[in-house]
């Protein structure tokens, strides 16, 4: 994402003049939302949206696929398994290169799959490959572009979700109550603004967590494993599952997380979390404070560092 200032004139200026243009891959609708109430005009490269906002002035385009590209449906979105790729390339170190076949292997998805994502990354120039044939790499161009391709195209809402009351102190004392899933559940990871906020510490409590649980589970028996009870009112954790437990998929376990740049409370020790570009798909679609959180993880996982709290 590129912010320019321009003059009056539409020239670009130096870093104290005009009004700001992001020239960007693509934004989210949540995104749109902001910098249309902010006043800040942007282009989008891969949708050809334009909007263009000035003194008498207000140019407002919707970008729309060619006739040609109508007549086709898009394949390989970014959603479901696709996006397990998406998850798995914003992973890498900056400038990694990566073949076809490890990156499905990480990935978890066919290299079929991976073949066509990767196709159409490299279309719109998210990707670039190097070389060819057997011995070709592939290589991340714009991390930017393809973390917001993914939050336009993700699902952002789990399709199946219940409120848990949990008897607690405090989110904190709730936090450290999780890891009782271990033997209850299997898989699980803490998610949400709540994952967000440990990856780039932003908030000064921790929000009420969220919690991904394998499906295989019902919620009456997670919420017995943490002591607490499924309400319809007044919940204090909520558990998310899904078909093919997707967001599990690249979860970590605390002392990984923590030198992928959570924060370092001691407390904490157990605590399972979903990845960092999930965290801020998850976080993006939150309420409240929850896009704060989701603005300084963003900038954590494309500067490759995340701030750390003692």
């Amino acid at each position: 994402m590129e912010m320019i200032r321009l003059s009056r004139s539409g020239t670009r200026k130096g870093p104290c003049a005009g009004r700001i243009l992001i020239t960007t891959g693509q934004l989210s609708e949540p995104m749109r939302e902001r910098l249309r109430e902010a006043g800040i005009s942007w282009i989008e490269r891969l949708s050809g949206t334009c909007r263009l906002i000035g003194p008498g002035l207000l140019v407002d385009i919707t970008g729309k696929a060619s006739d040609d590209r109508a007549r086709k449906p898009v394949r390989a979105r970014l959603r479901d398994k696709s996006g397990l790729l998406a998850e798995t390339l914003l992973g890498l170190e900056p400038d990694e290169r990566f073949s076809l076949v490890e990156i499905a292997r990480q990935a978890g998805i066919s290299p079929a799959l991976s073949s066509r994502i990767l196709q159409r990354l490299s279309h719109l120039k998210v990707i670039r490959r190097t070389g060819a044939g057997p011995v070709g790499y592939w290589q991340v161009a714009d991390p930017g572009a393809l973390l917001d391709l993914w939050c336009a195209e993700e699902r952002s809402q789990p399709p199946s979700s219940a409120g848990l009351y949990v008897w607690s102190r405090s989110a904190a004392e709730l936090y450290e109550k999780l890891p009782k899933l271990d033997q209850a559940a299997g898989d699980w990871a803490l998610g949400g603004t709540g994952a967000a906020n440990l990856y780039a510490p932003t908030l000064t409590t921790y929000p009420d967590p969220v919690v991904w649980v394998t499906r295989r589970i019902p919620a009456g028996k997670i919420a017995g494993a943490l002591g607490g009870e499924i309400v319809d009112k007044g919940a204090n954790l909520q558990i998310w599952q899904s078909e093919g437990d997707i967001a599990l998929r690249h979860s970590k376990g605390w002392s990984a997380a923590f030198a992928a740049g959570a924060s370092g409370d001691a407390r904490f020790t157990g605590l399972r979390l979903i990845s960092k570009p999930r965290a801020y798909l998850e976080a993006m679609a939150g309420t409240g404070r929850s896009v704060e959180v989701a603005r300084n993880l963003r900038q954590a996982i494309l500067s490759g560092n995340t701030s750390k709290r003692p």
